[in-house]
């Protein structure tokens, strides 16, 4: 089982890929998480259309906070594991 389902505690299959990629914060999160959250998902977007590339994405992630590798590498992990 992959790490993402385990944490939903079920085989969870998203209509869109981008759903996968997407982070959220908490509700009492501060106007600067906010705006990276909505700038992260923009670009998860714009990432799987072609319109930035990888190196791009993963150094906004990492900007973030965010470890891109692990991050991406447990997506694609989901993926694989859905595919069997």
């Amino acid at each position: 089982m992959s790490k993402i389902a385990e944490e939903n505690g079920c085989i969870w299959v998203p209509d869109d890929l981008r759903d996968l990629l997407t982070v959220h914060v908490p509700g009492d999160a501060d106007q600067s998480a906010i705006a990276g959250m909505i700038e992260i998902n923009g670009a998860a977007n714009k990432w799987l259309t072609g319109e930035i590339d990888g190196e791009t994405y993963f150094d906004l992630l990492a900007q973030h906070g965010i470890d891109p590798v692990l991050f991406v590498g447990e997506v694609h992990e989901h993926i694989q594991w859905l595919m069997r």
